[in-house]
């Protein structure tokens, strides 16, 4: 699975695995 690291930040994580998947859907 690939994640796309976009505004990476502190308790960004939950963001960037639903904007990752938002980007490959």
């Amino acid at each position: 699975m690939t994640v796309h690291f976009i505004g990476a930040g502190p308790g960004a994580a939950d963001l960037i695995t639903v904007r990752g998947r938002d980007l490959l859907a």
